[in-house]
């Protein structure tokens, strides 16, 4: 192990160990603990460490297009709204083809689809936890709940 290796902090380690030890879900709480917790020889390496992600994002931003990703409907006549044709191409409703119009209720068939089956998931799990009268999934026990995920 080299000695840059040996003096890093392991941010994401930490913050395991706090979400494994039951801490609560707020994340400024952890964030705070964690920063707490970095000896102060490693605090700069570790926070440019960290930085990494968030520069990447903003380089991510900067090269993606300006505007909204999803644009606005248009006020007024319905068939002024836009619509999203497929590969994130949208059209305005009174320029959609045939073709375009099979795309988008494909498109909807396959998220109906995949909602419902989210969803009797979700009842499954709820009569599994009512049934056990647990509080949370977690008190289930773990075949019971990989067996209702699968």
């Amino acid at each position: 192990m080299t000695m840059t290796q040996a003096a890093r902090y392991d941010v994401d380690e930490a913050i395991t160990r706090l979400l494994d030890a039951g801490e609560s879900g707020d994340p400024r709480t952890i964030a705070a603990q964690v920063a707490d917790a970095i000896p102060p020889e490693q605090l700069r390496a570790t926070l440019a460490n960290a930085l990494v992600l968030l520069v990447q994002r903003r380089i991510h931003q900067r090269r993606r297009p300006a505007g909204p990703r999803r644009p606005a409907p248009g006020p007024g006549d319905p068939l002024d709204n836009l619509v999203c044709t497929g590969h994130n191409r949208w059209k305005r409703l009174r320029d959609c083809t045939a073709a375009d119009l099979r795309t988008i209720l494909r498109w909807q068939d396959h998220r109906m689809t995949a909602i419902a089956a989210e969803r009797d998931t979700h009842e499954g799990l709820l009569a599994a936890l009512d049934r056990a009268g647990g509080h949370r999934l977690d008190d289930l026990d773990a075949e019971v709940v990989l067996h209702l995920l699968s």
